[in-house]
């Protein structure tokens, strides 16, 4: 790595590698070096990637070191939709110029809102030949545009769409532990915020790392002459078996999983939670007049989906177009999602992953007056009944005249 960091200082000696300032006047920044990984600083230019792929290739060949890809990339938001379709990274499968050949004269100026506008299949007006596989993609994926927002690079381990270092930090895990950003429980932290006995709590965090001074450890460390179960004297002490596997154990054990499978059958008894699909996700609201009398009511799903946000934006958005085709010019709009009242109120998030979805929501409140509310779900039942029972139907939307 001294040698790659070498080769970078020579590239900015020479000046064929331009640098960042941190500020105005402070000092440039051209990468840093943290174990295993590389981060690179310099201007986004044509001419300075192709300089910096050349570098590292010419690094690679000479010491053998090969390079993450999938820790090499970024991900791209579209907006307005005016950017080449063939050159800039709006797909999962990167630019779509580098999986073809050769791009046809006749759609080398083409941008993403020129395909996406001419309906479905999307690929079927391209001269240009496609692999299977990246016009399934293509097919099957649906963008929202929006002339206010521009097209842009994103951080998508956020929703809001820009970085942050424990974001970073928490990819960088990921990277080395697929489970970790998944499951913050690899952290341990939370063991500390238990509403336990300090003793307790201690235990719990000597075992999740593998330090409870059993037998079994204890003969590992050379404190103990035998790693045998004084118990039951079958097999070694291990954490596992001390409080699971061993025969006095395991009658607790029963008893306890016993009592607690009693209490979910009973549940799932009550609740009946095992037919609710986790591929669905339903939206639903209604429309009342001044006296809180029933106007329409609509509902409808988006399938395949599970982000709860898109879905409560997605609500708002149809609930106000239905509005506007019912040429009500003053609404009142409350919904169950603070987060979501927020950013319709709020200034514009242009780095935001549902950046397109709200800003068509702004626009639709700036047409007509409308003020947003937040309120709580035990008042929004009613919605709730749509959002579920649009779940368990085949229509993408669907208006009530009457309450169902």
């Amino acid at each position: 790595m001294e040698k790659l960091s070498i080769s970078i200082n020579d590239g900015v000696h020479q000046g064929t590698w331009v640098p960042i300032h941190i500020s105005d006047n402070g000092p440039q920044l051209s990468h840093l070096l943290f174990v295993d990984d590389v981060f690179l600083f310099t201007t986004a230019k044509n001419s300075q990637l192709r300089f910096i792929t050349d570098r590292f290739a010419r690094f690679s060949g000479a010491s053998g070191l090969k390079f993450n890809l999938s820790k090499s990339r970024a991900f791209y938001s579209t907006g307005s939709g005016s950017s080449s379709l063939w050159f800039t990274p709006w797909t999962t499968l990167g630019r779509l110029g580098s999986l073809v050949p050769y791009v046809d004269i006749h759609d080398l100026h083409l941008s993403e809102k020129d395909m996406f506008s001419k309906g479905n299949p999307h690929t079927q007006s391209l001269y240009t030949q496609l692999p299977s596989l990246v016009s399934d993609v293509i097919n099957n994926t649906n963008f929202k545009f929006n002339d206010s927002i521009e097209d842009t690079f994103i951080w998508t381990n956020k929703k809001n769409g820009t970085y942050t270092a424990k974001s970073g930090y928490n990819w960088l895990l990921s990277l080395r532990d697929p489970g970790t950003i998944h499951n913050p429980l690899n952290a341990w932290s939370w063991i500390w915020k238990l509403q336990l006995f300090e003793k307790i709590k201690f235990f719990f965090w000597l075992a999740c790392h593998n330090s409870v001074p059993t037998l079994y450890l204890l003969n590992h460390r050379k404190m103990s002459s035998s790693a045998t179960c004084t118990r039951c004297g079958l097999q070694n002490e291990s954490f596992l078996h001390c409080i699971r596997d061993c025969a006095t154990s395991s009658q607790a054990l029963i008893f306890s999983a016993g009592v607690w499978w009693s209490w979910r059958h009973r549940n799932l008894m009550c609740l009946n939670n095992e037919t609710c699909s986790p591929i669905r996700s339903g939206f639903g609201g209604i429309i009342r007049n001044t006296f809180g009398n029933y106007l329409v009511g609509f509902s409808g799903f988006i399938p395949g989906l599970s982000d709860i946000l898109l879905v409560e934006l997605y609500a708002i958005y149809k609930g106000l177009l239905l509005a506007k085709d019912m040429n009500i010019d003053e609404l009142a709009c409350y919904s169950d999602s603070s987060h979501c009242v927020n950013l319709i109120k709020g200034p514009q998030v242009r780095y935001h992953i549902h950046a397109v979805l709200i800003q068509d929501i702004k626009e639709l409140v700036s047409q007509s007056n409308v003020s947003h509310h937040h309120t709580l779900r035990v008042g929004n039942q009613c919605v709730d009944f749509f959002a579920k029972l649009e779940a368990s139907l085949d229509a993408d939307f669907l208006t009530h005249a009457s309450p169902p």
